[in-house]
C-alpha cells in the first residue's frame, strides 16, 4: 500500500508553459510536486531568515547606536576632566614656581640675618655658645633651597602633585609669607641693635676700663691718705699701681694726647683727652713713647713705668679726671689691658 502511495505521488507532475514572442516556440516545463514543495520551503526558509537577519541587524544598529553616543558622551567628559585637570596642574605648577622665588628670597634674607648676626658677634667678640642664635629667632627658614622645576609628561607630574592639593600649596604660601614678614621684622631689629652695639663699642672705646699697667699692685688707693714724705693728712688723685722700672704703661681709652712732657713733681707724665669730658693721666714714667698731638687707641703702649718726680719708688700714678674733677677710678676698671 505504502509504496502505491508513494508511486501515485511521484507521478504527479505539473506543467509550466512559457509563450514568448509570437515569432517563438512554447516553452514547458514540468516539475514534480516535491520539487515544487522543496522549492516553496526552501523560499520561505530564505524569506524568514532574510526577516531575521534584519531585525537583527536593526537591533545592532540601535545598539552600536547607542554605544557611539556613550564613547562620544565620555570622550567629551574625559576632554572636560583633562582641560581642568590641566588647569590644576598649570595652578600647582605656577604655585610652585612662587614657592621657589620665595625660597630664594628668603634664603637671601636668611645670608644676610646670617651676615649680621656675624658682623654683631665680631663687633661683641660673642662666641655661638655664649650668643643668642637668630635663625632661631626665625622658624624652617630653610632656605630653602632652590626648588628647581624640570617638565616631565602629564602622568609624572600628577604623581609629583598627587600628595599636594591647592589648600595646601595655598598654606605653604602663607607660611613663607608670615616667615617673611617675620624675617622683614627683624631685618630692621638686628640693624638697630647692630648700630646700638657699635654705639656701645664706640662709647667703650673712649671709657678708660682696662687697667694700664700689666699687672694689679695697688700700693695707694684713692681718697685721703697721709703723704709718704710729709706724713701729713692729704688727698690722693688717684691710685699707685707698684711695678718694676720699664714695665710697659697703656693708654686707658682710646683718646687724644693733650699732655707729653716732665716736671719735678709728675716726673715723666703724659695727659690724654678721651673725649665726652673724660682724661686720664699717667705720672712718674721712666719714658715716654707718644707726643702731644697723637692718637692713641685703647690697650697702646704710651710708656715704661718709673719712679721719676716726686716719688718714693718704681710705680704709676694713675688719674681719671670727669668734667674737670678727680673721680676714683676704680668703677671705671672693668679688666686687664686687651689689644684693640
Amino acid at each position: 500500500m505504502v509504496r502505491k502511495f508513494v508511486m501515485k505521488k511521484s507521478r504527479t507532475r505539473f506543467t509550466f508553459v512559457v509563450i514568448p514572442d509570437a515569432n517563438r516556440s512554447v516553452v514547458r516545463f514540468r516539475l514534480s510536486f516535491f520539487v515544487l514543495l522543496a522549492a516553496g520551503l526552501i523560499m520561505l526558509g530564505i524569506t524568514v531568515s532574510a526577516v531575521v537577519f534584519a531585525v537583527l541587524n536593526a537591533r545592532n544598529a540601535d545598539a552600536v547606536s547607542v554605544l557611539q553616543r556613550q564613547l562620544e558622551d565620555t570622550i567629551v567628559t574625559y576632554n572636560q576632566q583633562l582641560a581642568e585637570k590641566n588647569d590644576q596642574i598649570a595652578t600647582l605648577e605656577s604655585s610652585l614656581t612662587d614657592l621657589a622665588e620665595f625660597a630664594r628670597v628668603l634664603e637671601e634674607d636668611m645670608r644676610d640675618i646670617r651676615s649680621l648676626e656675624w658682623e654683631i658677634r665680631q663687633i661683641t667678640g660673642a662666641g655661638y655658645e655664649d650668643f643668642p642664635s637668630v635663625a632661631s629667632m626665625v622658624e624652617g627658614g630653610q632656605g630653602g633651597e632652590e626648588i628647581l622645576y624640570e617638565e616631565t609628561e602629564l602622568s609624572d607630574r600628577e604623581v609629583r602633585i598627587a600628595s599636594m592639593g591647592t589648600e595646601s600649596v595655598s598654606d605653604i604660601e602663607s607660611a613663607y609669607q608670615s616667615l617673611e614678614a617675620e624675617i622683614a621684622k627683624w631685618m630692621p631689629r638686628l640693624e638697630q641693635l647692630k648700630e646700638a652695639i657699635l654705639e656701645r663699642q664706640a662709647v667703650l672705646r673712649v671709657t678708660p676700663t682696662i687697667l694700664p699697667t700689666s699687672q694689679l699692685r695697688v700700693t695707694s688707693e684713692f681718697g685721703m691718705r697721709r703723704d709718704p714724705f710729709t706724713r701729713r693728712l692729704t688727698f690722693h688723685a688717684g691710685i699707685d699701681l707698684g711695678g718694676k722700672v720699664g714695665d710697659p704703661v697703656y693708654a686707658a681709652a682710646d683718646g687724644k694726647v693733650i699732655e707729653s712732657g716732665r716736671d719735678r713733681t709728675q716726673g715723666n707724665y703724659i695727659v690724654i683727652d678721651h673725649g665726652r669730658g673724660i682724661k686720664t693721666r699717667y705720672l712718674h714714667l721712666s719714658k715716654r713713647h707718644v707726643d702731644a698731638g697723637d692718637y692713641v687707641e685703647k690697650g697702646q703702649r704710651i710708656g715704661d713705668l718709673g719712679s721719676t718726680g716726686r716719688s718714693t719708688g718704681p710705680h704709676l700714678h694713675y688719674e681719671v679726671i670727669v668734667n674737670g674733677k678727680n673721680v676714683d677710678p676704680w668703677p671705671y676698671i672693668k679688666s686687664a689691658r686687651k689689644e684693640p
